[in-house]
């Protein structure tokens, strides 16, 4: 649609109000961050062998699309009590001001640089960027301190357009690990300044699926970067694993409910093939295990409604450059929490001659039933160790 043409926003403000006088309590937009484009539509360089270019270069928050959208929010959305929650691809933490809080266009954002981390900008599968775990938590924390000033963010991990969380936060050996590393990561986002997003199958541990052939595949996304793999010499191979990592089908296959046939989820065969492991990792076996994921999960819910730091506390990052830990806490007037996360597979020290630390005496969440002893100065983490303590 043309946004610069007063009609056509016209015409949507319309119809958004058709169904806020129906009653309807919000609103999610989805990739709204491109509606802005240019004048003129010219040529530009392609980034591969197919001679395109990806379309963000031109038409993903361009200067200018702030007037829209708080036309947007006049017309429509300030008039009534109700909630938005907006996908911003390409807006940078310093604008998160300028689209969310008191001053801002929208409720909440839905973020994506954590998200797209290991991708780059030119959105090649199969040229993977290299990351490490001072950067995801550059990434954050920034987000995380322009939150702590104004707005409010969506915390999500996975979606229906990303591959599952454990695989792409902590790798395959972490899927081997099991449970715990799930909860390590459940542990990190849901405890962050923001409302958290649970995904269907996040609750469960459900993990990426590795499709023998392409062919498996019903996702366009995939089926253009295994093709564009191919023309750009990858060998077949090695285009079916850059689309075994990034696939959106990896968060599309039918939901595990039991170890029955396709899973629970049909008596016929489903468009997607179920994945192999959904005869333990599966809604049923979850709800009789009373230290499976899923109830984990409720236990972090549970924290974060009882406790004012971890609802609406300031977040502040520790030991920036330790590679292996996250520590942060989340601070209010009357109370302090600190998390501490190895994200690691292996037993990690972490220093705790802070004063902070030490006055972090009352665990209120883990997820190891066995702590090891703390040494002088240090604590021992387990691999995908996380404690939440209630610092004094």
């Amino acid at each position: 649609m043309n946004w610069a043409n007063p009609d056509v926003r016209a015409a949507i403000y319309e119809l958004i109000t058709f169904w806020l006088e129906k009653g309807v309590g919000g609103f999610r937009l989805d990739a709204i961050t491109y509606i802005k484009k240019p004048e003129r539509f010219t040529d530009l360089e392609p980034n591969g062998e197919d001679g395109l270019a990806p379309v963000g270069r031109a038409s993903l928050n361009q200067p200018g699309i702030l007037d829209y959208l708080r036309e947007l929010k006049a017309r429509t959305f300030a008039r009534y009590d109700i909630f938005t929650v907006a996908e911003a691809p390409g807006v940078p933490a310093e604008q998160i001001p300028q689209f969310t809080g008191e001053n801002g266009v929208f409720s909440m954002l839905i973020e994506f640089d954590h998200i797209n981390m290991g991708v780059g900008s030119e959105q090649k599968w199969y040229e993977p960027m290299p990351w490490s775990l001072t950067d995801l938590k550059q990434i954050v924390s920034k987000s995380q301190h322009f939150v702590n000033k104004s707005g409010w963010s969506a915390l999500y991990l996975e979606n229906h357009d990303s591959p599952r969380s454990i695989n792409s936060y902590l790798g395959d050996q972490a899927v081997k690990a099991g449970t715990i590393s799930a909860k390590l990561l459940a542990t990190f986002y849901t405890l962050l300044k923001g409302t958290p997003y649970i995904y269907q199958g996040q609750e469960l541990g459900m993990t990426n699926v590795h499709y023998p052939s392409i062919d498996k595949y019903d996702d366009l996304s995939s089926l253009n970067q295994y093709r564009s793999a191919i023309r750009e010499g990858c060998s077949e191979q090695e285009a079916l694993e850059a689309v075994w990592h990034f696939s959106r089908d990896n968060s599309r296959t039918p939901m595990q409910w039991s170890d029955q046939v396709y899973a629970g989820f049909s008596t016929q065969k489903p468009w997607l093939g179920v994945h192999p492991n959904f005869v333990r990792v599966n809604a049923q076996a979850k709800l009789r295990n009373p230290d499976s994921l899923y109830y984990y999960y409720q236990k972090l819910i549970r924290l974060r409604k009882s406790s004012r730091a971890l609802l609406y506390g300031d977040y502040a990052l520790l030991e920036a450059e330790h590679e292996h830990v996250w520590a942060y806490t989340r601070s209010c007037s009357h109370e302090k929490m600190l998390v501490i996360l190895n994200f690691s597979n292996t037993l990690v020290d972490f220093p705790s001659s802070q004063e902070l630390v030490q006055a972090a005496t009352k665990l209120v969440l883990g997820n190891v039933p066995e702590r090891l002893p703390d040494l002088e100065n240090k604590m021992q983490l387990k691999p995908y160790e996380a404690r939440v303590y209630l610092v004094k």
